[in-house]
């Protein structure tokens, strides 16, 4: 059996029991997601990102994910990890 998004779960639950769905949902609603980004360019990337992960969490997922901030790209960050020393020692 697959299930490509969450509304086909909460289809084939009902089928079973109205209780059991109504658990789900509230399971389901009451699940709180946040997202940080990493390594973020420009804000076209950044705005880009946040609208296919919208449609996406929409499609299969039906949770709402908070958008929590994001992290920018900074060179001196990827210099540190090529050179395998802290970025903070830098």
């Amino acid at each position: 059996m697959q299930f490509p998004n969450i509304s086909a779960i909460y289809k084939e639950v009902g089928t079973v029991s109205a209780d059991i769905l109504e658990e789900i949902r509230e399971i389901v609603n009451g699940y709180k997601v946040g997202i940080v980004l990493n390594l973020i360019r420009t804000r076209k990337e950044l705005n880009v990102f946040f609208t296919v992960l919208r449609v996406l969490r929409k499609k299969y997922l039906g949770i709402n994910i908070e958008k929590l901030g994001f992290m920018p790209y900074d060179i001196s960050v990827s210099e540190s990890i090529k050179l395998m020393k802290p970025f903070l020692l830098e």
